[in-house]
């Protein structure tokens, strides 16, 4: 998987994102690790190649078939040393599930406890991220998501609204691009992102 352009918007400030990667290799037929990277970041604290995270996923049931599915992914941000990294390990663990609605509508659900380095206070802390998306199948190739996206800190809350579309060219290509807003004065105030996601 991969963003080729991320672009975040926050009191004026503007970051840009190039390339993020997220290499999967499948270990097992149930579990995959992930490498996740930032080749090129562009913020206000500066620009440059960015941290690193690994990612291991078990898939509970529903890998093959079925109406539903459940995950827990564990995660791990290796800190670099370089001008972006805040140079804090930080952890967490993530629990996707999905379920069919219609044959069109499809419903998901996630949680995510994070376990972060809060650069206002100098200090880590948990965050609890939540989100609920409603992805609906347009076309054979095409297919439009509406998403409910919170992260509760310990002394915040974001709340933002996201929305975009997806198409596959075939089973082992998609391209995808999305939009995002901040819906309180906690949140980022506006986000754009494209990529596309390939498999070998």
């Amino acid at each position: 998987e991969a963003s080729l352009f991320d672009y975040r918007r926050e009191n004026g400030s503007e970051t840009y994102t190039y390339g993020q990667l997220n290499f999967k290799a499948g270990l097992t037929h149930d579990i995959d690790l992930q490498t996740i990277v930032d080749l090129y970041s562009d913020t206000p604290g500066g620009d440059g190649f960015g941290d690193v995270t690994l990612r291991l996923k078990y898939n509970v049931y529903g890998n093959d078939d079925g109406d539903s599915a459940l995950a827990l992914m564990f995660f791990v941000k290796v800190p670099t040393d370089t001008e972006l990294s805040n140079e804090e390990w930080e952890a967490g663990l993530i629990i996707p599930w999905g379920t069919s609605l219609t044959d069109t509508i499809g419903l998901g659900l996630m949680a995510e406890f994070d376990y972060v380095f809060n650069e206002d206070n100098g200090d880590h802390e948990f965050e609890f991220l939540h989100t609920a998306v409603l992805g609906f199948d347009l076309t054979k190739k095409a297919g439009a998501y509406l998403e409910y996206i919170g992260i509760a800190g310990e002394n915040d809350y974001e709340a933002y609204l996201a929305g975009g579309m997806d198409y596959a060219f075939n089973e082992d290509l998609i391209l995808d691009f999305g939009v995002q807003r901040g819906l309180n004065s906690d949140s980022e105030d506006f986000g754009f992102f494209t990529g596309f996601t390939k498999r070998f």
